[in-house]
């Protein structure tokens, strides 16, 4: 059995639409790119491109799914920054 910790992020609706990545993500057109703390992310007209450098590479259909992946991603990259 996996456990899976929800950030506050998962939990609100609310939270996501005053958010400033997900208002980034939400006004991305189709060809556009934007970084986002060395995230680049570029949509399509079906998917979410999110990649960093050589770490990862995920394609996303979802909005939402999204936002999480770079949220965990940040808060990933905050964590080991406090750790150095």
């Amino acid at each position: 059995m996996s456990i899976v910790q929800m950030s506050i992020f998962d939990c609100d609706i609310s939270i996501q639409s005053n958010d400033s990545v997900f208002q980034r993500l939400k006004s991305l057109q189709d060809g556009q790119t934007i970084e986002i703390q060395g995230i680049q992310i570029t949509r399509d007209s079906k998917f979410f491109t999110v990649k960093k450098t050589t770490e990862f590479e995920e394609l996303f259909r979802d909005i939402h799914f999204c936002y999480r992946f770079i949220n965990r991603n940040l808060l990933n990259d905050h964590q080991e920054a406090e750790r150095e």
